[in-house]
């Protein structure tokens, strides 16, 4: 079993190596504000870019979206930098970012996609895959 799940780490690490971009988007089937939720990594020479964002249906009180990048310490994935962004009377929010992270780890976005409208709030959480930097 330990074999088999080294392998599909493998094949997936260079499959994404290759690609060089990973992105995540969540649709929530039950959502009542938020359309797509959307997270990316994506690496290319010494730098990773961070992008998360979220669209809504119509137009909102209130639109977040907070993305973290995360390093694999061996044993948990660890919050190393977040970014956030609001927009008021808003249907769309992104946030992008370029680092230059320490070299060695696996990495992937974690993102919080926030909508508020009159009152009511709703919240989506998405990942990317990881990818090795």
């Amino acid at each position: 079993m330990k074999k088999l799940l080294f392998i599909i780490l493998l094949l997936v690490l260079i499959l994404t190596s290759l690609h060089g971009q990973v992105a995540a988007e969540v649709a929530p089937e039950s959502s009542f504000f938020i359309k797509s939720a959307t997270s990316i990594i994506n690496s290319w020479g010494d730098r990773l870019s961070v992008h998360g964002q979220l669209h809504t249906f119509t137009t909102v009180d209130r639109v977040t979206v907070t993305s973290y990048l995360q390093y694999w310490n061996g044993s948990r994935w660890v919050d190393y930098l977040s970014w956030s962004n609001t927009r008021t009377s808003a249907d769309y929010v992104n946030v992008y970012r370029e680092v230059i992270p320490p070299k060695g780890y696996y990495y992937r976005v974690r993102s919080v996609h926030t909508a508020e409208y009159i009152g009511i709030r709703e919240t989506v959480h998405s990942f990317t895959n990881f990818i090795y930097f």
